[in-house]
């Protein structure tokens, strides 16, 4: 091999890997991402669960309070 096929290889594996850590980086960016919208959605979860069991236990009492409200009567 001459100097120029050497070098153009050399280049070309020089070329690769700035290609390889630009992808790198740019997936570990997008990961990031994507981990902060599961964060965000698994707190929107966590907010509509605790939501709707205060809802039940208010639906509860509400419940009861006419129950006995009856047996008052």
């Amino acid at each position: 091999m001459n100097t120029s096929v050497i070098r153009t290889y050399t280049e070309q594996l020089e070329s690769t890997i700035e290609k390889g850590v630009e992808l790198r980086d740019s997936m570990r960016q997008e990961i990031s991402r994507l981990e902060r919208l599961v964060k965000a959605q698994k707190s929107e979860i966590t907010n509509a669960v605790n939501a709707k069991e205060l809802y039940q236990r208010r639906l509860c009492n509400y419940k009861n309070r006419l129950v006995i409200e009856r047996e008052k009567r």
